[in-house]
């Protein structure tokens, strides 16, 4: 009798044991925008490490299962990525803006961008003196004796 009860207690023990090793939880939020504190609908949420992610809704609230300790990465188009620790059942992320500057691109046909420098045909440039100088009293004519195709 003592053997099955003391069977039994391990049983219990090994099986509640188990469970507390994984604490699944299910977190949610809002994702809003730290220029003008609104929601932002289409924000990527990924597990790292996983394949287990979310989007946002219209309202910017999203809603998944995961483990605490767990890291969740917030990314958008424009603004800098966030990487979050699951700690609880609530995460509200304040996405910041990453504003990069664009360098001078030149589209070519088919719009491939290349820089002006590695184009292997020429690129005609028309300032204000070029237009001035041309000795024509319409502007479409002296165009037409200065770039190739006007």
């Amino acid at each position: 009798m003592k053997k099955k009860i003391t069977t039994v207690l391990m049983f219990l023990l090994l099986l509640f044991g188990f469970s507390s090793f994984s604490q699944e939880v299910e977190v949610s939020g809002t994702v809003t925008s730290s220029e003008d504190g609104l929601p932002m609908p289409g924000v990527s949420v990924v597990v790292i490490g996983t394949i287990t992610g979310t989007a946002t809704d219209f309202d910017g609230n999203y809603t998944l299962t995961t483990e605490i300790g767990q890291e969740l990465q917030f990314n958008f188009m424009g603004y800098s990525v966030q990487v979050h620790a699951v700690s609880g059942t609530t995460m509200d992320v304040v996405m910041q803006p990453d504003a990069k500057a664009l360098e001078e691109v030149v589209v070519t046909a088919l719009g491939i961008s290349k820089e002006k420098k590695a184009l292997g045909y020429a690129v005609t440039n028309l300032g204000e003196d070029d237009l001035n100088r041309s000795g024509e009293t319409n502007v479409i004519q002296s165009l037409s004796s200065k770039a190739a195709g006007v």
